[in-house]
């Protein structure tokens, strides 16, 4: 019987030391997380914001975010250049596109000097203004600040809602746990319960006059400010002639307004989806982007 035991004891410890090991293993693999979208922070003022320094792969899109939570690997540091700070929702943050072929990359590319994309999907204009006062270091280091922007863009604020669209960080536990409930999924095709969407009391961000805080940033930044009006693709093929009705934020002093609708370069076959851009879309948007500061200099 002691020798069973002593067997039963030198199994156990080997089981656990199997265990160990692939735990250890997983957690010194570089921290991509593939197939998953971003963690978020969430609180009532600005609604939600990815965490800083993550990278991850979402169908079979890479993305990365850097110390201030922007779509770049690099640290945030203003250079002797031209230092864009571009500012959005989707359309920027480009969920559906790897990370060289976003928004921010292409606008590099075609412009040169550094683009600093700071967004996350279904922002509204007022969560993106809230984190510009968050960040007055990044309005400071900024040399112009280029919003893109659509219709839906200047109403009510967007407020955390569920985990299903912006993932909060779960609580620490096994990642060889969460490694097996992924595997054990695919082979059952058993999905968690959705979660209801509502939009939580503690979460909720109450609305603010976008008009009197952008004026706010005009006064404070005193650079110059874009406003990209971007339309979806049911407008780009309507009759308005910016796609959408031009909103009051488009009359605040000193701001520079330019209507993607009204470049000819511009097509209302280049989107992924009725809104999103395709790649071509992209790339197009980001010259069309770069003439406009181009011509601004």
């Amino acid at each position: 019987m002691a020798g069973v035991g002593r067997s039963v004891l030198i199994l156990g410890a080997a089981a656990l030391a199997i265990v160990a090991g692939a735990e250890i293993a997983l957690r010194m693999k570089a921290p991509v997380r593939t197939d998953s979208l971003p963690y978020y922070h969430a609180d009532n003022r600005i609604g939600y914001i990815p965490l800083p320094n993550q990278s991850g792969t979402y169908r079979g899109g890479r993305w990365v975010l850097n110390d201030l939570s922007m779509g770049t690997e690099r640290p945030f540091a203003p250079t002797a250049g031209r230092d864009i700070l571009l500012v959005g929702d989707s359309i920027v943050f480009g969920g559906h596109i790897s990370q060289p072929d976003k928004l921010g990359p292409q606008l590099e590319k075609a412009l040169g000097g550094r683009v600093w994309p700071i967004s996350a999907p279904s922002w509204a204009m007022q969560n993106e203004l809230q984190y510009l006062r968050d960040h007055p270091q990044v309005v400071a280091g900024a040399d112009r600040i280029v919003f893109v922007l659509n219709a839906l863009d200047f109403g009510l604020p967007t407020s955390w809602k569920t985990d299903q669209k912006h993932p909060l960080p779960p609580p620490p536990r096994s990642l060889l746990w969460e490694a097996s409930l992924r595997h054990v999924r695919r082979l059952t095709g058993i999905r968690p319960d959705p979660v209801p969407v509502h939009v939580p009391a503690a979460m909720r961000v109450a609305p603010r006059d976008i008009v009197a805080d952008l004026t706010a940033l005009v006064t404070a930044a005193r650079k110059p400010i874009v406003l990209i009006f971007y339309p979806d693709q049911a407008q780009a093929a309507g009759s308005d002639a910016c796609g959408f009705p031009l909103p009051a934020v488009a009359r605040v002093p000193g701001i520079i307004v330019r209507c993607v609708k009204q470049d000819a370069r511009w097509r209302p076959t280049y989107y992924a989806d009725d809104i999103h851009p395709s790649l071509q879309g992209t790339r197009v948007l980001a010259g069309i982007i770069a003439t406009t500061l181009d011509a601004d200099r």
